[in-house]
């Protein structure tokens, strides 16, 4: 009933212009799934939460996280789902978005 998933990637680039203007980045994201079927015994409803995070070795990057917390239920034809999002933006911009979705299939 419960799944958990992952990746990391880093990556390094060094550029070399014979003395002028070398430089060595390094650049890293990462990302952490986890999903809960039927939670709380309620058959077909689901948690997932979903992290992110890049970082770059750079003045000019932004580093960047996310983390979304959704929940959604499935009655008939009818999907609802109700979700929150926290964005993070080299700790100086911070967003927290709520969302609320229903979809009624054909």
């Amino acid at each position: 009933r419960s799944q958990l998933s992952g990746n990391l990637t880093v990556q390094m680039v060094r550029r070399d212009f014979n003395g002028v203007g070398d430089d060595d980045t390094v650049m890293a994201t990462g990302q952490v799934n986890y999903t809960h079927m039927d939670i709380f015994n309620i058959a077909q409803l689901r948690y997932h939460s979903d992290l992110r995070i890049s970082y770059a070795d750079m003045d000019d990057a932004i580093d960047r996280s996310e983390w979304e917390n959704r929940l959604s239920y499935v009655i008939g034809l009818l999907d609802t789902s109700a979700s929150w999002r926290y964005i993070n933006l080299d700790n100086e911009e911070k967003y927290s978005l709520i969302y609320f979705q229903v979809n009624r299939r054909f």
